[in-house]
C-alpha cells in the first residue's frame, strides 16, 4: 500500500469522502488524489493536528496499527474536558472539603433532632408540674 492508499483507507475508516476530509484539515480541494510519493511534513502537521489518532508510522511506513491508542491522563473529566494539574488539585481538595461539610451538617442535624425531642419532653414535664417553663 501506498501512502495515498493508506491516506484514502483512513477516510474511509473516518467516514468522510476526500472533500471533506481535505476541507477539514484545510488541504486543497483534490489533494488526496494528487499525492505522488508522500506527503509533506507540513500537510502531515495538519492532517495529525485535525487526526490525533492517526497513527502517522502507519501512515507513512505502512508499520504498525493505522490507529493509535489515546490514553487520556488522569486529570481528564469523562466527557473527554483537560484541566491542568494545579486547577484539578484545588477541584479534588474542594470536593473533600465539600463532603467533609455535608457529613459534619448531617450529624449536626441530627444532633438538633435530639436537642428538640429533649427539650419537648422537659417542657411537657414542667407543664405537667405546673411550672412556668416555656415550650
Amino acid at each position: 500500500m501506498t501512502v495515498k492508499e493508506r491516506l484514502i483507507d483512513f477516510i474511509k475508516y473516518k467516514g468522510l469522502s476526500q472533500s471533506r476530509f481535505e476541507s477539514q484539515v484545510g488541504l486543497s480541494n483534490g489533494y488526496v488524489n494528487n499525492i505522488r510519493k508522500s506527503i509533506s511534513p507540513e500537510k502531515l502537521q495538519s492532517i495529525t493536528l485535525t487526526f490525533p489518532e492517526l497513527n502517522t508510522e502507519w501512515l507513512l511506513t505502512g508499520r504498525g496499527e493505522k490507529i493509535k491508542e489515546i490514553q487520556p491522563p488522569s486529570n481528564t473529566l469523562p466527557n473527554g474536558v483537560f484541566i491542568p494539574q494545579d486547577m484539578y488539585d484545588i477541584i479534588k481538595q474542594q470536593a473533600e472539603t465539600i463532603c467533609s461539610q455535608q457529613r459534619l451538617i448531617e450529624e449536626l442535624q441530627s444532633e438538633r433532632k435530639k436537642m428538640h425531642v429533649l427539650l419537648g419532653d422537659n417542657a411537657e414535664c414542667a407543664g405537667a408540674s405546673g411550672s412556668d417553663l416555656e415550650e
